[in-house]
């Protein structure tokens, strides 16, 4: 038997206009949106062939010369990706982290 507990995919959902409200003025650029979708398997111990699986999603655009300006979507999955870690304490929170700030050197 073959179990995948965790499976992580990401698609390209295509090109955003976002405009931020960063600390020097709004700013509209174009981002790239990306769809997480974080699939995790849980075995159930009496009955192997039948396990639990729990789906989370997540959003995220990029922007050229910048990075992730936003995030948004499910924070278990959210956590992960910004380095967080996964915390499966509140699977239910949705999150959303807009940048608010950069500076390019």
């Amino acid at each position: 038997i073959t179990l995948n507990i965790i499976d992580l995919t990401a698609n390209y959902q295509g090109s955003e206009s976002l405009t931020l409200n960063l600390s020097t003025g709004q700013k509209t650029l174009d981002a790239e949106k990306i769809r997480y979708d974080f699939i995790l398997t849980i075995p159930d111990l009496n009955n192997p062939l039948n396990p639990s699986k729990r789906t989370f999603n997540a959003d995220a655009w990029f922007v050229k010369d910048i990075g992730v300006v936003r995030f948004q979507g499910n924070g278990t999955i959210l956590g992960a990706l910004s380095g967080g870690g996964i915390n499966f304490a509140d699977t239910t929170k949705t999150v959303s982290q807009n940048l608010t700030s950069y500076d390019i050197k």
